[in-house]
């Protein structure tokens, strides 16, 4: 449907090769929202042939279909049943996509384990599976995120500061707990962990947030 709106200016929408094994064309344009679509498919001859020599056509403005464009369609659609439309077939393949990814609770790959899914089965497990049949309609659609570098590269940067922050706070309870246990000399300012409790010692700044200061 898309490519019927293609114009021979766009950046090589339809490509064609013939090898030994048959004829394949390669669709790769921007369809909605700009989201880029790329796929090879295999076609009969006389099909192959009528596409390739629509490609090949002069003139930067002129349609690669020229006979027909996306209206048309959607009235050819509606001839065989009424309200049919290409956005139609684009819900039912969503719609039927979901309903059988959905119905494949038994044995289901979870990051660690397979399992099978169950009305019994943790909250955070079905959101997971969920999440999984609805990337699959994603796939299905050609729906992508677009991403915003600049938002992007200022939450990596947040990121990474509170990953650093967490292992600076590991390291440093490690070395608590070895000066606890008497394991290596603790230094001028460390000697108040020393022939201390282990299961006492944590950061101070954990110490203050399950102990908040409130003004009187």
């Amino acid at each position: 449907y898309p490519l019927c709106a293609l114009a021979v200016s766009d950046e090589r929408p339809v490509s064609t090769q013939s090898t030994w094994e048959g004829y394949w064309v390669t669709l790769d344009f921007l369809g909605k929202d700009s989201m880029r679509y790329q796929n090879t498919v295999k076609l009969p001859k006389i099909v192959w042939n009528n596409m390739k020599s629509y490609h090949n056509k002069r003139g930067a403005d002129q349609p690669i279909f020229e006979k027909v464009d996306p209206s048309m369609v959607n009235e050819y659609l509606k001839e065989l049943m009424p309200g049919l439309s290409a956005k139609v077939f684009r819900t039912y393949n969503a719609s039927i996509t979901l309903q059988q990814e959905l119905g494949k609770t038994k044995g289901f790959q979870f990051a660690d384990r397979k399992a099978d899914l169950s009305t019994e089965s943790p909250e955070h497990e079905k959101r997971y599976f969920y999440d999984t049949c609805n990337k699959q309609v994603a796939i299905l659609c050609n729906h992508k995120k677009t991403v915003n570098m600049a938002v992007f590269e200022k939450s990596e940067k947040s990121i990474n500061e509170k990953i650093k922050k967490a292992e600076d706070g590991v390291k440093e309870l490690k070395r608590r707990l070895k000066i606890a246990k008497g394991q290596i000399r603790p230094k001028a300012d460390e000697k108040k962990w020393a022939n201390k409790d282990p299961s006492a010692i944590q950061r101070p700044n954990l110490v203050q947030e399950e102990n908040p200061v409130t003004s009187a």
